[in-house]
């Protein structure tokens, strides 16, 4: 099913990017600092260990603190990729390399709700698209997808397949076998959905509503 798309100034789209960013903010303050609070305390850990001579478990501290200070430049990061002025993309968008850059924050949503998280994507592909509008328009898809989740939790699975003419971008919430059933989507989730499909109609994009999910559908660019 494909919903009545609405049309996105400027300034609504700037309005839209900061409540998500915001949200993101929010949902993520946790999840940015217990990589933060392990650090600190295999610090600790790691001057004992150096102290008494433990070279083994000084270095296993150490990649311990490595794999908390990796897991947080990523988040920082990624979140800072969001709040940056968008790059054009001459000969299309790199689908693959622009879902790198959302879908660690769309994976600690996940995993902050005890959530299960997927993602598959096809060999490289184009679509001729603004960076930022993409990003948007999934993030406001992905994040409304994973709210129907709701406390009975379950996965989210985001993958991507491609034809000679057009690109598809599922994402799928799946309840755990104990859960209950999927909510129908309420009003929030229309909206999000009609924000993705204004956001993506100008480039020919459109977002279709499945019964576990939605999808994207953009036209392939071409190959650079």
């Amino acid at each position: 099913m494909e919903l009545q798309q609405i049309e996105l100034n400027e300034e609504q789209f700037k309005a839209n990017r900061f409540e998500l960013v915001s949200r993101l903010a929010d949902d993520l303050a946790h999840e940015i600092k217990n990589p933060l609070n392990a650090i600190v305390i295999n610090l600790e850990v790691l001057r004992v260990r150096v102290t008494r001579g433990d070279e083994k478990g000084a270095l296993e501290r150490a990649a311990v603190i490595e794999l908390e200070a990796r897991r947080l430049h990523v988040l920082v990061d990624r979140m800072l990729q969001l709040l940056r002025p968008a790059r054009e993309e001459a000969s299309g968008l790199a689908l693959d390399q622009v879902l790198e850059e959302i879908l660690p924050l769309v994976e600690a949503q996940a995993r902050i709700a005890r959530n299960h998280f997927s993602s598959s994507c096809a060999a490289p592909v184009f679509v001729p698209v603004r960076r930022d509008v993409f990003k948007f328009a999934a993030l406001n898809l992905f994040t409304a997808v994973h709210v129907r989740l709701g406390e009975g939790g379950g996965s989210l699975d985001i993958d991507c397949v491609a034809d000679a003419d057009f690109v598809r971008v599922n994402v799928r919430a799946l309840p755990f076998d104990d859960a209950p059933a999927l909510p129908a989507p309420d009003a929030a989730f229309d909206q999000a959905v009609q924000v993705a499909a204004g956001l993506l109609a100008p480039c020919g994009g459109r977002v279709l509503v499945e019964p576990d999910g939605a999808a994207i559908l953009l036209p392939r660019g071409a190959s650079v």
